[in-house]
């Protein structure tokens, strides 16, 4: 079973990577919602309820939104080895807003050609 510190280890790598030392992270909020669900399975452990650990994650600043935009609906119609649709849309928003991916599914890693943290 995965745990927060799983999760927030895996954030730390991206937010402290030499490449964009002080760049906050930027989520679609498909992550958020199957991180949500996994808490829901009882897959992953958080310290707070998701909702209001969630909330504090994105009033930390270290966190923004990002938006679904037509330039990275274009990027996800050239992932189509990404075969999931949900995970077609975060690696093109890695790819667009170049950012790195954080992702353990190689598949996904070698599709999407950015720089790719945790595979």
């Amino acid at each position: 079973m995965a745990t927060a510190s799983d999760w927030a280890s895996t954030h730390e790598r991206c937010s402290t990577t030499p490449t964009r030392p002080s760049a906050p992270s930027i989520f679609r909020l498909s992550p958020w919602r199957e991180l949500g669900e996994t808490c829901q399975k009882d897959r992953v452990t958080l310290a707070l309820p998701f909702e209001e650990w969630a909330r504090a994650a994105f009033a930390s600043g270290k966190y923004h939104e990002a938006e679904l935009t037509t330039e990275i609906v274009y990027v996800a119609q050239r992932l189509n080895a990404i075969s999931e649709r949900g995970d077609r849309l975060i690696a093109a928003t890695a790819v667009a807003l170049d950012l790195p991916l954080i992702t353990h599914d190689p598949q996904i890693a070698a599709a999407a050609g950015v720089e790719c943290l945790w595979a």
